[in-house]
């Protein structure tokens, strides 16, 4: 075989993978959120059935420590503070605040997690961060609508949101941080971080 044929044979095969292999490569990272997604609230179902409520505590904490970036979720509850804050201040309110955002999240999601199901139906878009994923499912009283905010981190993807029934749980967060941070500063936020 000549090499003009061999390189036409070649750059045949290669523009063929290309149109092929493309769309195949695009469709597998779209629905990445959404397995990342259906994997964290499937873990998140089974941990809220372990019947010791500090047992279920831990696991929870586990799971959040596995798909959650606190960093990001620090940056968008603390928006007006975060970045004006030394490496000291972000340690201290991160180790104090994880403590008690796993232990209120568990008893939110308590409520919620018994109405999940395997009949949730997903929806991804993307955005300048990652990915905003919609999952709902009927239930007696009606549609649930969980909304999960994905970004990427290497290879993996980690939550770094979430809106439970229109709540946006930054957003709840970033009134009560900017109240007491406006009023009385960063030691009075630690301090009733502290107090629960």
């Amino acid at each position: 075989m000549s090499l003009s044929l061999r390189f036409f044979l070649l750059f045949n095969l290669l523009l063929f993978a290309t149109i092929i292999i493309s769309p195949v490569q695009k469709v597998w990272a779209e629905t990445g959120p959404i397995e990342a997604t259906e994997v964290f609230w499937r873990e998140m179902k089974r941990a809220s059935k372990v019947t010791d409520p500090e047992g279920r505590k831990k696991v929870i904490a586990s799971l959040f420590d596995q798909y959650f970036d606190f960093e990001q979720f620090y940056e968008r509850a603390l928006v007006d503070h975060w970045s004006g804050w030394g490496s000291d201040q972000r340690e201290e309110f991160g180790s104090k605040f994880k403590k008690r955002f796993v232990t209120q999240t568990s008893g939110k999601f308590s409520r919620i997690l018994g109405k999940l199901d395997r009949t949730m139906k997903h929806r991804a878009e993307r955005a300048s961060w990652g990915y905003q994923v919609w999952s709902s499912t009927q239930t007696n009283k009606g549609t649930l609508t969980v909304s999960t905010y994905l970004t990427k981190v290497g290879e993996q993807w980690k939550i770094m949101d979430l809106d439970i029934e229109g709540a946006l749980l930054s957003r709840n967060y970033r009134g009560q941080f900017n109240r007491i941070l406006r009023r009385s500063g960063f030691i009075e936020l630690i301090r009733r971080i502290e107090q629960g």
